[in-house]
């Protein structure tokens, strides 16, 4: 009851809301990192610099601002020199997004999955045939994104040891 009440109430109330839950933390600011905010979470510096290398920072130099969020993870902004243009930086005409879809799961034809396509049932059988399937017996999974199947056989072989 008592934590139904905290929770309306944090969130009708933004001061309840940061008494309880908290926020954020800047820990980096315009690329300064700020010793005062790290001590307050409680992190050091080489805390800070394995979850910039997580994030796929591995200059700190790279980074703009990073902020401990109320979940304790970090967030990390990169620097403008240093983000990845976008399709529409680089005028690239943009496609509609689509989920892929699962057709094919366990050897099973997922007729459901199939009917939320653009593409009907003989179609994607046709498809398979085309590609050397004429059961699915050996299929474990086979998915379909922008008209395209991929196709992932059942593989019952021991790994190699390549990473002993």
């Amino acid at each position: 009851m008592v934590a139904y009440l905290v929770s309306i109430m944090s969130m009708k109330s933004i001061g309840i809301r940061r008494a309880v839950v908290g926020v954020p933390t800047v820990l980096i600011e315009n690329g300064n990192i700020l010793l005062k905010s790290l001590r307050k979470v409680k992190i050091d510096i080489n805390d800070l610099l394995e979850q910039a290398r997580n994030a796929g920072y591995f200059d700190l130099e790279e980074i703009a601002f990073a902020m401990m969020e109320v979940n304790g993870k970090i967030s990390f902004l990169a620097k403008d020199k240093y983000s990845n243009p976008t399709k529409n930086d680089l005028g690239i005409k943009l496609s509609k997004d689509n989920l892929t879809a699962n057709i094919i799961i366990d050897s099973k034809l997922m007729e459901e999955n199939i009917s939320n396509t653009d593409r009907d049932r003989d179609w994607f059988i046709q498809q398979l045939k085309v590609k050397g399937y004429d059961t699915y017996e050996s299929i474990l999974l086979a998915t379909y994104k922008d008209n395209k199947i991929t196709i992932y056989r059942k593989d019952y072989r021991e790994p190699s040891d390549v990473l002993e």
